[in-house]
This record gives C-alpha cells, structure tokens and sequence, in this order.
C-alpha cells in the first residue's frame, strides 16, 4: 500500500470520528432534544431495564456518578466511539461482498469511501422518527448496538458458508450482547439464519448444532422480554406493558403515505436489484440480506405496544437491517462497477471523472443507481440540518 493510499484512509477515518463528534457537540451545545436526555435520567436515577448494557458501560465510564452532567457528556463521547467502530466492523461486510481478496485488497480504500457513505446516508424524503431510515442519531442504544448487529449478522453468513464452530459461538456471544443492549436486531436474524441453514444443509449436524444454539439465543431473548414487557414497571406511567397485534397500526399512526416512505427508505438497494436482476438474482448474500430486512419489516407493521403506540419500538431493527442492506447493496454494486470500470483512479478531479465515464459510455442503469444512492446520502445530511434546526429530534 503506497504512502497516497495511507494518507487517504487516515483521512476518512479522521472524518468518520469528527462526523458524530461534530454532531453530538451540537446535541451538546444547543440541547437539543433526543432520547439521549431521558436515558440520561435512567442513570442518575439508577433505574434502567432490562436491556442495561448500554446504561451501565456509561455509567462505568463515569466512575459511577450520578451526575446528571458527566453522564450526557460520557453517553455522547459512548456514542461517537459506537459510530466509529460500527465503521470500522463494517469492513466485515465488504469481505462477504468481495470473493476475490486480490480485489479487496486493491479497492480496499475506495470500499471504506463506500462505507464512509453509509455511516451518513438517510431515507431520499429527508428524516423524521417514522421514516424508513439508514443510519439514526438521536437513539442511544440503537446506536450502541449498532457494530454487534454488524457482527452478528457478519458471522451468521459466514456460518452459512462455511458451518464453523467459531462462528457459531460467535453468534452467541453477540445476540447475547445485542439482548442486553437493544434485542430487535436478534429476533430478526435467527429465524432467517435458521432458514437459510436448514435450506443448505437439511437435517444434518450443521442444522442442529445451529438449533441448539438459536433455541438458546431465543430462550434469552424470551426472559429478556419479560423483563420488559411483564415484570417491568412502564418508568412513565407505571403500567404494565403489553404487545398487540395490529397490522400496519403503528405505521398508520404516524405516515399517510406508507407506500412511499417504504420506497424512499430502500430506493437505492430495490433499483439495484431491479436493473441488475439477471447478475444479482443468484447472490446468496443479498437474498440473505433482503430476507432479513423483510422480518424486519413484518415484525414492524404486525406488532404494537399497547401501552403506548407512539412509542414505536418495533421499528428499530428497520433502521438496523436497512443500514445492512444499503451497505451490502453500495458494496456489491461497486464490484459490478469494478469489473466494468477496472482501470478507474481516486482523483480529486470532476474533469478526469467526467472524461473517464465519456469514454466509457457509462450505461443509464448505472446512472440512474447512482443518482439515487447520492439521493440517499442527501437525504441523510438533510436529516442532520433539519433536526439541528428545529433544535429536537422527534
């Protein structure tokens, strides 16, 4: 790797840490509102449930204080460490894009320019706490989660490829830490991991020794629950919380066009399938990918809390899932890209892009992918400017 390439990879990792740290100084400086004060509270309060693993690590942080103060000022300094490693765990994903480790290598800073994108990418209809977004700001332990959910997803794929041992402990030991921060992530990837284990390899070992381990995964899960909705005291209203079934009820409650929120949260990954269809149909990994995202979305217009409708807590494994398949999508996208455009360079220059692309008669379909995936990076930066604005996030 040349002293150029060093130099730019510094540089995006430089701007994946000022990204959040400039946003959450702003959270800081003006106030602005977001699930993060109320969290905040929990802790000086001490009263923090069941999912507590998040509550505690920035109360550890903080030397066990109770102040109100030094435990905003932790939580948001927690939150920009999260961003930066769920960017730094998402390389993980580009090894499952990329078979060919001659490319990876060779790509591998155009590949975290492709990541650094994702960390900031929103629905293209700008952001509100309804839409069907990429990558969220003001949720504590969303955010928190969100490198977990990266390798958990990471390693049930590779479980599904290989059946390794390693990467099934490994998928117990993170949707135990994803229980304990904030479960969605996890009661919607094990029961499309056990699907797509039990399509590729039936009734043998590889099956049950995956079951076992999911059935243990969702006992947690289950008593975690609990926790939540049963035994728990609602810290609002002390009333006890319960799930209905009402299918897109909660959707209902707050978009009057769901058809396209749904659209504007997945544009760029539905094109890509749509125009590439023939090459992409086949992929493993982006059926995986898609299969995920489609719980994710059932889980979301079936189920409701009864306690409080607005609340909407089934939708965060929306936000995460969708934060996968944007990026698996981005990344399998520049391969196809790559093995059009082999000898394309990283320039700071609009005219050699604008020659380049010319010369090759760079297709509409690729056009058009592109000009949706910059929507949906817009559309991200549009969230940010719009919430600094109205000074809350809601």
């Amino acid at each position: 790797m040349g002293v150029k390439q060093t130099i730019i990879r510094v540089l995006l990792l430089l701007l994946v840490v000022l990204i959040p740290t400039f946003i959450y100084t702003l959270f800081y400086i003006y106030n602005i509102g977001s699930d993060i004060q109320p969290h905040t509270s929990f802790m000086v309060k001490r009263n923090v449930p069941a999912n507590f693993l998040y509550y505690y690590s920035v109360i550890i942080f903080s030397g066990f204080s109770k102040n109100y103060e030094l435990l905003f000022k932790i939580s948001l300094v927690v939150l920009i460490l999260s961003v930066v490693f769920k960017y730094l765990v998402s390389f993980k994903i580009a090894e499952l894009c990329f078979y060919n480790t001659e490319k990876l290598k060779k790509h591998s800073t155009l590949i975290r320019f492709i990541l650094l994108l994702s960390l900031i990418a929103g629905s293209i209809n700008g952001f509100d706490l309804w839409s069907l977004t990429i990558n969220l700001w003001y949720n504590s332990t969303t955010i928190f989660v969100m490198p977990f959910v990266v390798l958990l997803f990471y390693n049930s794929y590779k479980y599904i490829l290989l059946s390794s041992k390693k990467n099934l402990i490994l998928i117990l030991v993170f949707s135990i830490i994803a229980i304990l921060i904030k479960p969605n992530f996890v009661f919607t990837v094990i029961p499309i991991f056990m699907l797509f284990v039990f399509i590729k390899y039936k009734f043998s070992n590889v099956f049950w020794r995956a079951f076992g381990v999911s059935s243990l995964i969702l006992l947690i899960l289950f008593l975690s629950y609990l926790g939540l909705f049963v035994f728990e005291k609602d810290i609002s209203n002390s009333m006890e919380r319960g799930i209905g079934i009402g299918f897109f009820k909660v959707w209902r409650y707050s978009r009057e066009n769901i058809i396209l929120d749904l659209f504007a949260g997945i544009a760029f990954p539905l094109l890509l399938i749509i125009l590439y269809f023939k090459t992409l149909k086949t992929n493993l990994l982006l059926k995986y990918t898609w299969s995920v995202f489609g719980l994710a979305m059932l889980v979301y217009i079936t189920f409701y809390e009864k306690t409080d409708l607005g609340a909407g807590n089934f939708i965060w494994q929306v936000v995460m899932s969708n934060y996968i398949l944007f990026t698996v999508s981005g990344l399998l996208f520049l391969e196809l890209l790559i093995n059009k455009y082999e000898d394309i360079k990283i320039k700071l220059s609009v005219k050699y892009y604008y020659s380049y692309f010319k010369n090759k008669k760079l297709i509409y379909k690729d056009f058009i992918i592109m000009s949706v995936f910059i929507l949906h990076i817009l559309g991200g930066l549009l969230y940010i400017y719009l919430y600094y604005a109205q000074k809350i996030f809601q």
